[in-house]
């Protein structure tokens, strides 16, 4: 199947537990997995959690353990089942980090099809 190329910043749909949340996502292709926000994952009804994710600050090296849930992804009108952490991301500018997990055989990373990125 051909790789689709999506930009920087892209439109997601997040399915949870009979509830559907739509947003931003900003893609990350630096970072190992998806992440999610925490208030985000309670508003879709995310979970059960299925495991914990070890990950270290870039530049803290704090190590933190993080929920992972197993989360449906729509992204340029695909759907994908995905492992993601959760995660206080309040002081994000987006929401949602789409991760190498969910990039890796899917898309090609085209940061000229990227809207102007927003600021804080």
């Amino acid at each position: 199947m051909p790789k689709k190329t999506i930009g920087l910043i892209e439109k997601v749909k997040i399915y949870g537990d009979g509830k559907t949340v739509e947003t931003e996502a900003l893609v990350d292709t630096g970072a190992k997995m998806t992440s999610i926000d925490i208030k985000l994952a309670g508003e879709a009804k995310l979970g059960p959690v299925v495991r914990m994710f070890k990950t270290k600050a870039p530049i803290t090296k704090e190590v933190a353990r993080r929920p992972v849930v197993k989360v449906t992804i729509k992204i340029k009108g695909k759907k994908f089942t995905v492992e993601a952490n959760l995660n206080d991301r309040s002081h994000m500018k987006y929401p949602v980090l789409i991760g190498r997990n969910l990039l890796y055989g899917n898309f090609v990373v085209d940061v000229s099809k990227s809207p102007k990125i927003r600021s804080q």
